[in-house]
């Protein structure tokens, strides 16, 4: 068997009890040393308590910062199958030298008569076992998720398992913060640390049970090699001149003589010096000549670093409050009722509540709340500033209670612990400015570049939160519309000179005919020559929907596959059931409601292409499946981006303007249109029975008549009005959580405009993200 069939036929959900299964044993095992380090450094070392915070922080910080090394090693040089199982083993070897110290009788220091330091060989022993331990879980921690990712082919799988990857390590994490750390303390560290290494065997054994149906992929190599190819071109090429010319920049994936026939595209003014990386010369060499994306990669990282540097000084007065909390918590009462003590190693544990909790009441009250009254969303970067904010407000009233903490100890002569609940701790809100971070830096890395806003054009109306990171990338819409000269002063005359006299461009398309799972069939009109290496595997790729009995054939539609191509992105163009030449082998056309076709050609075009950005682009009633797809499919929407042109968004009011004026004349030739599709599959409905007006729809002489005769029943609606109600998209914009960018012509010929304006409170919930 081939190779590549091989690894597909790995992977799936077969593998996920293993995964989330050896995230819970190492979690477990992790969370019981590391919370309850402290308290065992001062009470089984004697280590002064300022030395015991620098030490615990020391952990800390290494468990959070070397998954980047964990990570360059898995993608670079062993894969993460080979990093997550040495990792645990180093992990294990530093918790079992834990148990040995506090096993063995002269490995910790005795406090008998005198409280000594411990000795060199005492403290190379704990420190050898912390490092192992720290290393070990800071390679596995976060290079399971990746891997866990790599088993899941389709986007909404990968978002179920992230879910529940995240739920797995909170949720083993308190376990091992509360059971673990009270057998600690009021059993014995032999026990505890043993439970803890109990738990990593478990969890590596675990996944090496599951080798065999994990789909393992294979190093792609260090992403700072790129990088630093351009840093190296750039300054290579130095006393070059820039170009304004976007074909003497290179902009494809591989060196060949094909290189200046895709789409090609200008850099970016910003750092523009870094733009030579990519200006074409004699030289070949990856060193000397890079491509566009790969500066754009840098420049992308650039102006994310000030922003990350932020998140250093985010979290650093976190692990103080962290360590601090444990410190604090050593000297106060601890009793919860009359006989129950918290352990002072649990107190982490109220971190994680105080996050979620901080995290509902901000994200899904405060934020929306905010947004409603003032009819502009907070942006990301305002909304990290609050962040900030809330983290001076912690500090202080984490200071205020360590003031009143002393103040028992100077005036009542307290010396261990002080007349003080622990709960007074649960008031010091740790982080709440998390959820500033919690979306991936991939995705906002995307937002970053368009933080920089300049006002559009006043013939532009833009509503919805996306207005200050999602236009300014638009640069072709700040531009003034300017009409066809002689026919464009009037909407009725433009329409119907387009229509006549738009040229047809000559476009060679590949026909992919694509069952669907009730028997039906849509057909998928690829370009020539692009399964053919033209492009390359992760280009861009972009679905069309043409509008209402549109396809393949029409002006528009042709005209936008060419723009597609002539940009280097891959084009298919969505033939719904009948329409553009597609077979119609089933007594059922498409409608407005029916959003099963939408589904399985994003997941046919996503299994084809699982490493590309996947965009769709909607006209008219498939603007409005396309919205109500993306609607429906809200946070798990597998598409990056939709483009919706001219569509209804209210069905009930399209169908009574098409009734006044000269709209009607739209009505009559669409139904003429619909008409002819349907008669050229009639022998697919004789006889088919039901409440089925067969007469009504062959005669049709509106979309109204139509829908009633065929549409409407078809897919099981009480009425016409009851179809349209029900298949319109305003009511499915709100669940959008994609980037969406809807286009309205304000002298569009069908009630785009009215219907758009009288749903435009909805389009306010819109957020690109």
């Amino acid at each position: 068997m081939d190779e590549s069939v091989q690894l597909r036929a790995r992977g799936g959900w077969i593998t996920f009890p293993f995964i989330i299964g050896t995230m819970a044993g190492l979690m477990l095992g992790a969370g019981g040393w590391v919370s309850n380090l402290i308290v065992y450094l001062i009470q089984e070392f004697n280590i002064k308590t300022i030395n015991a915070a620098k030490i615990y922080n020391f952990v800390n910080g290494t468990i959070t910062i070397f998954p980047i090394l964990g990570a360059i090693i898995a993608d670079s040089f062993l894969g993460c199958f080979s990093v997550i199982w040495f990792s645990s083993l180093i992990s294990l070897l530093g918790i079992l030298l834990l148990v040995l110290t506090a096993a063995i009788k002269h490995l910790p220091t005795s406090c008998e008569n005198i409280c000594n330091y411990p000795t060199q060989l005492q403290l190379a022993v704990l420190y050898l076992g912390l490092a192992l331990a720290s290393l070990g879980n800071a390679g596995m921690r976060f290079t399971i998720a990746p891997m866990g990712a790599d088993q899941f082919d389709k986007p909404r799988h990968q978002g179920i398992f992230f879910n529940w990857y995240i739920f797995t390590m909170y949720t083993a994490t308190v376990v091992g913060s509360t059971a673990i750390v009270y057998i600690e303390d009021n059993v014995s560290w032999v026990w505890g640390f043993s439970l803890c290494a109990l738990a990593n065997v478990l969890g590596l054994a675990v996944f090496l049970s599951g080798t065999r149906f994990y789909r393992v992929v294979r190093p792609q190599g260090s992403p700072f090699t790129s990088l630093g190819r351009v840093i190296v071109a750039a300054i290579s090429k130095r006393r070059l001149s820039l170009s304004e010319k976007s074909e003497d920049y290179y902009n494809c994936h591989d060196f060949d003589e094909n290189a200046t026939k895709i789409g090609s595209q200008n850099p970016t003014p910003f750092f523009r010096f870094l733009n030579r990386a990519a200006l074409r010369n004699d030289s070949t060499s990856i060193w000397k000549l890079c491509t566009l994306q790969q500066v754009e990669d840098l420049k992308t990282i650039i102006k994310i670093f000030p922003l990350w540097t932020t998140g250093l000084f985010l979290c650093t007065p976190l692990a103080i409050q962290l360590s601090l909390a444990i410190l604090q918590a050593l000297t106060m009462d601890r009793h919860l009722g009359p006989v129950f003590k918290i352990p002072a190693g649990s107190i982490p544990v109220f971190i994680l509540i105080s996050t979620s909790i901080s995290i509902f009441i901000i994200d899904r009250l405060l934020f929306p709340l905010y947004g409603k009254l003032t009819k502009k969303p907070l942006t990301l970067l305002q909304r990290i500033g609050i962040g900030h904010a809330l983290t001076v407000i912690s500090m202080g009233i984490s200071a205020v209670v360590e003031a009143n903490r002393l103040k028992f100890v100077k005036y009542k002569n307290v010396e261990n612990v002080v007349p003080m609940s622990v709960f007074w701790l649960l008031f010091i809100p740790f982080q709440p400015p998390v959820f500033t971070y919690r979306r991936p830096m991939a995705k906002f890395s995307s937002s970053l570049r368009h933080l920089s806003y300049s006002p559009p054009h006043p013939s532009l109306e833009v509503i919805g939160g996306g207005m200050e990171r999602f236009l300014p990338a638009l640069k072709t819409l700040h531009l003034p519309y300017t009409p066809y000269p002689l026919v464009g002063w009037n909407r009725h005359v433009e329409t119907i000179f387009a229509a006549f006299f738009r040229s047809l461009p000559d476009v060679r398309l590949r026909r992919e005919c694509l069952r669907t799972k009730d028997g039906g069939a849509v057909a998928l009109d690829w370009v020539s020559g692009d399964d053919r290496s033209l492009l390359a595997p992760d280009s861009p790729l972009v679905i069309l929907l043409p509008g209402l009995t549109g396809g393949s054939g029409d002006a528009y539609v042709r005209h936008m596959v060419l723009r597609g191509r002539s940009k280097g992105w891959r084009v298919v163009v969505f033939n719904s059931r009948g329409c553009g030449d597609s077979p119609l082998i089933t007594p059922q056309f498409y409608s407005a409601s029916f959003l099963g076709d939408i589904s399985e050609v994003v997941e046919h075009v996503h299994n084809r292409y699982p490493r590309a950005n996947i965009y769709a682009v909607g006209w008219s009633l498939g603007a409005n499946i396309l919205v109500r797809y993306v609607g429906r499919e809200s946070h798990s929407c597998p598409l990056s981006g939709a483009v919706s042109l001219c569509n209804p968004f209210n069905l009930v009011i399209a169908d009574e303007d098409f009734r006044k004026g000269f709209n009607v004349v739209y009505d009559k030739a669409l139904s003429n249109a619909l008409r002819r599709i349907f008669m050229r599959h009639a022998l697919l409905f004789e006889d088919i029975g039901g409440d089925f007006n067969i007469p009504l729809a062959a005669n049709a002489k509106s979309i109204r008549e139509f829908d009633e005769g065929l549409t409407r029943v078809s897919f099981g609606f009480k009425s016409v009005d009851d179809y349209y109600s029900k298949s319109s998209s305003s009511d499915s914009v709100k669940n959008v959580r994609i980037p969406l960018l809807c286009i309205q012509a304000r002298l569009f010929y069908s009630s785009s405009s009215s219907s758009f304006s009288n749903n435009a409170e909805l389009f306010h919930t819109i957020s690109t993200f």
